[in-house]
């Protein structure tokens, strides 16, 4: 008994995560030349929330190109520059390719570091213009809510963010769920150019369970059978499950990257938190029934 729960058991635990990420790896569909891009509202919440989608896309072999876009720096103002340069760390060990590929928005009075405070949609909206859209005109010019860009002057294709509770119900994050449509109906309201997806929230006792939340996450996709075709380029649904060498570098991002952040509370989150392990991800637009 003692050298089953000792060998035979952990030994049994390991293959089997590594056999479930393998066949979520060949089952379930992904995205492949692409420009992605992550919205965040906090430098760590790549690492804390989205590392596994992140690792997932940032392959090589998938020929994606993925930014970060981060919408405040945090509340500490000696912080700043600091955790700015934490999320260029953070984000080489999840894959990202070079430094450039991560902007920090510096912009205290719209987006505050506040857990209770909404961001509005609009300036939002206005970052992501800034950002990702280009204009064959002389000059730039806002983005009106009645004027539609051809897919030729948006510069991403996917755009990836949190969904309407944000995970942990954090004020920013809804926020940006919310932005982002917001952004994405007044460009491109046929949802020809940009798919935006966003990351699943899941009940309190799910969040905790860290790996064992693998195989439900994995059992509960399948039974969405609209989102298990890998040969749709823009799927309703998607999940990635790291592997043991990807649960560790997610673990990394935020124990190297993110070194100011490390609290005693963020150890509990990097061991416990589902979301280290195993992001799904739903297709927020263009809606299902535009289909």
């Amino acid at each position: 008994m003692g050298f089953f729960f000792f060998f035979v058991l952990p030994l049994s635990f390991f293959a089997g995560w590594f056999s479930l990420a393998y066949f979520v790896r060949a089952y379930f569909p992904t995205l492949h030349d692409k420009r992605i891009v992550l919205l965040i509202a906090h430098p760590d919440d790549e690492a804390m929330f989205f590392s596994p989608t992140v690792l997932a896309l940032t392959q090589p072999s998938l020929r994606n190109h993925v930014k970060i876009l981060c919408l405040c720096s945090g509340e500490d103002e000696s912080l700043r520059e600091t955790r700015k340069s934490e999320l260029i760390k953070s984000a080489a060990i999840l894959g990202l390719r070079s430094p450039n590929d991560v902007d920090v928005i510096e912009d205290t009075d719209h987006f505050p570091d506040a857990m209770t405070t909404t961001w509005a949609a609009d300036d939002i909206a206005n970052v992501l213009s800034q950002n990702f859209v280009s204009y064959s005109v002389k000059n730039k010019q806002k983005v009106s809510g009645s004027q539609t860009l051809s897919s030729s002057d948006i510069d991403i294709d996917v755009l990836i963010t949190f969904d309407n509770q944000g995970i942990s119900s954090h004020a920013n994050h809804i926020s940006l769920y919310y932005g982002a449509l917001h952004w994405v109906r007044k460009v491109d309201p046929s949802g020809a150019a940009v798919s935006i997806y966003s990351l699943t929230t899941t009940n309190i006792v799910r969040k905790y369970i860290s790996l064992f939340d693998a195989p439900l996450s994995v059992l509960l996709s399948s039974l969405k059978r609209s989102g298990v075709h890998r040969s749709d380029p823009n799927p309703e649904k998607l999940i990635f499950l790291s592997n043991g060498s990807g649960y560790r570098r997610a673990q990394k991002a935020m124990t190297d990257g993110h070194v100011s952040q490390m609290l005693w509370f963020r150890w509990g989150w990097i061991g416990l938190s589902r979301y280290v392990s195993v992001n799904d991800l739903t297709r927020e637009f263009p809606a299902p029934n535009l289909h």
